[in-house]
């Protein structure tokens, strides 16, 4: 068993990241409620924005750390719900040149055979760095609830490097 037990690892890391891919979908269901969460992101801006120690720098942290890392956000959000958090990884568009473009950071693990990404929420004004560009996101990690009950996890961005 310990012989196949990476192969079980990585079969199991991309079932759970095809099911969690993005796709340009016009009759998706979760548009409308992901809308209104952006309006109320842009609204009350109600998480504090003062500069103060990052909870989870994953940053200085080798490539096989921050693939569990990111993956524990993923299975624990309420572990990192409200923390700041800075990574690094690559930047990526969905939907791009749309009204609804949806960006990530995306990070690999040591062998770069598996990825995994948590999306991100910031007013890049006419700055938006260019697909696939190492980047680095700090902002407040934050679970949102949908109506079907399935939690929706991102990153309000303070600050994109």
């Amino acid at each position: 068993m310990k012989k196949n037990c990476p192969y079980f690892i990585c079969f199991t890391l991309l079932i759970l990241s095809f099911f969690s891919c993005n796709k340009k979908d016009v009759n998706n269901p979760y548009s409308s409620e992901r809308n209104q969460l952006k309006k109320s992101i842009e609204a009350t801006d109600a998480i504090e924005t003062e500069k103060s120690k990052i909870d989870y720098d994953l940053t200085n942290m080798s490539s096989t750390m921050i693939y569990a890392e990111v993956f524990n956000m993923l299975i624990e959000p309420e572990k990192y719900e409200n923390k700041r958090v800075k990574m690094k990884g690559f930047f990526t568009i969905y939907n791009e040149g749309s009204n609804d473009e949806v960006y990530s950071v995306i990070v690999s693990d040591a062998t770069a055979c598996c990825q995994q990404g948590i999306e991100f929420f910031y007013d890049f004004e006419d700055n938006k760095p260019v697909a696939n560009s190492e980047i680095t996101v700090t902002g407040i990690f934050n679970v949102h609830m949908l109506n079907d009950g399935i939690s929706y996890n991102y990153i309000k961005a303070e600050k994109i490097e």
